[in-house]
């Protein structure tokens, strides 16, 4: 009789056991909650942002010191440029400030988004006056400025 208590004892903890081990392990495949997909969002879009930002002022720095030593050095054409760069490098910094406070205005990729497709165009016409260091700068750039036109369908749900 002893033995049949043990017995019972036992098999009644293994079943217990055995039942929160399979409710947690499946907890790990249900599918997570929309607050958990919407940090998941934000985060990206943060670290975009932030790739952005940092190739960004890189790419300010590159392009300044190669228009100093081109023929349009003191030009107004030279000043549109760095301006145009200036500009958008302050937008990325600008959003990316407003993700982290979950302040994003409906405006912010788009104006960042316009305002690369302004230096692209720039860059297209002056292309042969900058340093390969600028060049491969605004590459650098234009990739993380098309990943964030990408991606900003599911950034704006």
């Amino acid at each position: 009789m002893n033995m049949m208590k043990r017995v019972s004892v036992i098999a009644l903890l293994v079943t217990l056991t055995s039942g929160s081990l399979i409710t947690q392990a499946q907890a790990q495949f249900f599918p997570r909650d929309d607050r958990d997909r919407r940090d998941d969002v934000r985060d990206d879009l943060e670290d975009t942002l932030r790739d952005i930002k940092d190739d960004a002022d890189r790419f300010v720095r590159s392009l300044d010191r190669s228009l100093d030593r081109s023929r349009i050095d003191g030009s107004r054409r030279e000043d549109d440029l760095n301006g145009i760069a200036k500009e958008l490098r302050d937008q990325a910094k600008r959003a990316r400030d407003r993700v982290k406070s979950r302040n994003l205005q409906r405006g912010d990729i788009q104006r960042l988004l316009d305002l690369g497709r302004r230096m692209q165009t720039a860059m297209r016409n002056t292309r042969r006056n900058l340093s390969n260091d600028a060049r491969s700068d605004w590459r650098e750039l234009s990739n993380s400025l098309s990943r964030l036109e990408r991606n900003n369908s599911s950034f704006r749900r």
